[in-house]
């Protein structure tokens, strides 16, 4: 399952079933947040709280190079 991480204070939480975040009890501030798939793909942003929130998309797999 999907899951959203806060790095820089070690929150995290995992997605709905239709992708979707949410945390409760955030201070405000600004938030570098890491979206990760159960496959390990990644997308990362800036989280602003408040405020309207963030989309982050992820994209196609990594190809392993030789």
């Amino acid at each position: 399952m999907p899951y959203l991480v806060l790095p820089t204070n070690g929150s995290w939480t995992s997605s709905d079933a239709d992708g979707h975040f949410r945390f409760d009890r955030i201070p405000a501030g600004t938030y570098a947040c890491v979206a990760r798939t159960a496959d390990g793909r990644e997308a990362e942003g800036e989280l602003v709280v408040p405020g309207k929130g963030v989309d982050l998309v992820v994209g196609a797999p990594r190809k392993r190079g030789r």
